[in-house]
C-alpha cells in the first residue's frame, strides 16, 4: 500500500510508471466538477470512476480485495477514513464477486487500522491489501472521490529486449543436478553463467561436472555482476524471502523454488517490492509448462469434461527411514527451515496446477494432525476448497500411511479426468461408459520446458503459463488449511 498526497511536490517520481500515469491525470483534471462517470485513461487497463460516495459507520462498512485490478482511491476534498489490513489468507469470505466485478468482501478483518483522507489525499491498495472505504471520521457524509482502477499486469516489467537470459545460480543442491539446473544451460537463448554455494570447494566440482565456468565467492559478488540478468534461488523455503528482495533490488528476475516463501506474508512482501521495481518474479511450478498439463487443460477449455463441478485430491505415502530419526530429520520436516512439513513440500504443487486448470483457489478450511508422533509438523491433513468459478473441491493427504497412492479427479457435468498430479503417468478421460487413456514421456529435464518458456517471456519470443499471483495464493491457501496446526508446534 502507498499513502500520500497528491499536493506533494515531487512525489510521482518515486512511484512505478502505472501509479505515476494516474496520478498526472488527476492534478491534470479537476474531479471536483467532472460529472460521476467511468473516464478512460488507457482504456480498461487505466481508468477513473468519479463517483459522489455516502460515508457511513465502519460496522455498516465492508473490507474489501481486488485480484485483477489496483485500486488508487482519491479524495478530492477528504473527509474519509479507510481501514486497511494485510490480507492473511485467515479472514471469512462475505461476499465473492471477483468473476462478476472483480471484488471480494470480508465479514472482518484482524489487525485493522485506518487513514484519514483529507483534501488530495490518495491511497494505492494492491490486490493483497484489504481496505474499507468510506468510513465516516465523525457524521455520515456525502463525498466526491476518485477510484482510478490499474490492471495489475502493467506493473510487470518484462525484459523484452534482451536476447539471451543469462543465469546466476544460489546454490547447488540435488534439485539442481537433473530437474532443475541443466535447463538453464540447455534452454534456448539461456545460459548459467556461474554458481555460488557456501561450500567452495562443492560449489567448484557441481561447476566443472556442468561446465560452467565462474564460481562467485559471495551472493554480492553475484548481485553485482552485470552480466546476470537473472537468478535461480534453489533453497529451502527459510531463505526464499530474503535472497528474492536481494535480487529484486539489485535489479536481478527472481526464479524462486516452490513454495514462493515461508508464508503469504512474505509472499506479500516480495509481490510489493517487485511491484515497486518494475522486476519480474517467477516460482518454479513446472508443472505449468509440461506437456502432460497443457493437454488436460485444453480438455477442460474445450469442453470435452462439461462444466467443471468438483475437484478431488488425495496423496498418500508412508513414512521414510529418515523421518524416524528425531535427532537428524530432513529439513523438509523442520518448520524453522520449511515453513511447515510434506503437505507444504508437495500440495502446492497441486494446488498451483489445479489454479492453472480449473481457476484460482478462493477459500480453504481444513484441519492437520500429528497422527504418527514421528516429527512435530503435519502429517495427515483434510480440506475443503471453493474455487472462484464456484467450483468446489476436497482433498485428503497422509504421510504415514501404508501404502502409496497420489490422484486428482476432476469432474465435470459430461465426464472426468484422473490422473496424477505428481507423476507423469497416464491422464483418463471419462464420458459415460467410455474411456480414453493418453499417455505421456517425461522430458529428461523436467523444469526444462517451463523454463524455456520463462526464457521466451523474458527475450520476447512468447508467453510463459508462469502467474505470481497463484504462487502466492497457493501460500494464502495453505496458510488457511495449516493455522490450527501451526499453532500446535510454534508453541511447544
Amino acid at each position: 500500500m502507498f499513502f500520500g498526497n497528491l499536493n506533494q511536490v515531487g512525489i510521482e517520481t518515486i512511484y512505478p510508471p502505472p501509479i505515476r500515469k494516474a496520478l498526472e491525470y488527476l492534478k491534470t483534471h479537476d474531479c471536483t466538477t467532472m460529472q460521476p462517470g467511468v473516464y478512460e485513461i488507457d482504456g480498461k487497463n487505466l481508468y477513473a470512476q468519479v463517483m459522489d460516495a455516502q460515508t457511513d459507520t465502519v460496522d455498516r462498512k465492508k473490507p474489501e480485495i481486488h485480484r485483477q485490478y489496483v485500486d488508487l482511491q482519491y479524495a478530492p476534498g477528504g473527509n474519509e477514513k479507510i481501514g486497511v489490513a494485510v490480507d492473511s489468507g485467515k479472514n471469512i469470505v462475505a461476499e465473492n464477486l471477483f468473476e462478476e466485478r472483480d471484488i471480494l468482501f470480508y465479514k472482518e478483518v484482524p489487525n485493522e487500522s485506518f487513514i484519514t483522507m483529507e483534501a488530495g489525499s490518495f491511497a494505492v491498495f494492491f490486490p493483497w491489501d484489504i481496505h474499507r472505504p468510506a468510513c465516516a471520521i465523525n457524521e455520515p457524509a456525502t463525498i466526491r472521490k476518485v477510484v482510478v482502477k490499474i490492471r495489475l499486469s502493467l506493473f510487470e516489467k518484462k525484459k523484452v529486449s534482451m536476447d539471451i537470459v543469462r543465469w546466476g545460480m544460489i546454490g547447488h543442491g540435488s534439485v539442481t543436478e537433473v530437474k532443475s539446473g541443466p535447463p538453464l544451460y540447455k534452454c534456448e537463448h539461456s545460459v548459467l553463467r556461474g554458481v555460488y554455494g557456501r561450500n567452495k570447494e562443492k560449489a567448484l566440482d557441481y561447476a566443472k561436472r556442468h561446465r560452467i565456468g565462474l564460481v562467485y565467492d559471495s551472493v554480492e559478488q553475484m548481485l553485482a555482476d552485470q552480466d546476470v540478468d537473472a537468478v535461480y534461488l534453489p533453497l529451502p523455503p527459510k531463505f526464499h524471502r530474503d535472497f528474492a528482495l536481494r535480487c529484486i533490488d539489485a535489479g536481478k528476475i527472481p526464479y524462486i523454488e516452490k513454495p514462493m516463501a515461508m508464508n503469504y506474508g512474505e509472499c506479500v512482501e516480495i509481490m510489493e517490492r517487485a511491484a515497486v521495481k518494475g522486476v519480474p518474479v517467477y516460482v518454479a511450478f513446472y508443472r505449468r509448462g509440461l506437456e502432460k498439463f497443457l493437454k488436460i487443460k485444453s480438455i477442460i477449455d474445450g469442453g470435452e469434461i462439461g462444466s467443471v463441478r468438483s475437484v478431488e485430491i488425495r496423496h498418500f505415502l508412508p513414512p521414510e527411514p529418515a523421518d524416524r530419526d528425531r535427532n537428524n530429520l530432513p529439513w523438509r520436516l523442520v518448520p524453522e527451515i520449511s515453513g511447515g512439513g510434506k503437505f507444504l513440500d508437495m500440495a502446492v504443487h497441486v494446488l498451483d496446477i489445479l489454479d492453472f486448470l480449473v481457476g484460482p483457489i478462493t477459500e480453504a478450511r481444513g484441519f492437520a494432525a500429528n497422527q504418527g508422533g514421528l516429527y512435530d509438523v503435519e502429517d495427515t491433513v483434510a480440506a475443503s476448497l471453493r474455487f472462484e468459478s464456484g467450483v468446489l473441491g476436497s482433498g485428503s493427504w497422509c504421510y504415514v500411511a501404508d501404502h502409496a497412492e497420489e490422484g486428482v479427479r476432476i469432474l465435470g457435468d459430461q465426464g472426468s479426468l484422473s490422473f496424477e498430479a505428481l507423476g507423469y503417468g497416464p491422464v483418463t478421460l471419462r464420458r459415460g461408459d467410455q474411456s480414453q487413456v493418453f499417455h505421456f514421456n517425461a522430458p529428461e529435464h523436467i523444469g526444462q520446458p517451463y523454463i524455456q518458456s520463462i526464457v521466451n517471456e523474458l527475450t520476447g519470443r512468447g508467453k510463459s503459463n508462469a502467474n505470481l499471483a497463484s504462487a502466492a495464493n497457493v501460500i494464502k491457501i495453505t496458510d488457511q488449511i495449516l493455522a490450527d496446526y501451526r499453532k500446535h508446534y510454534t508453541d511447544k
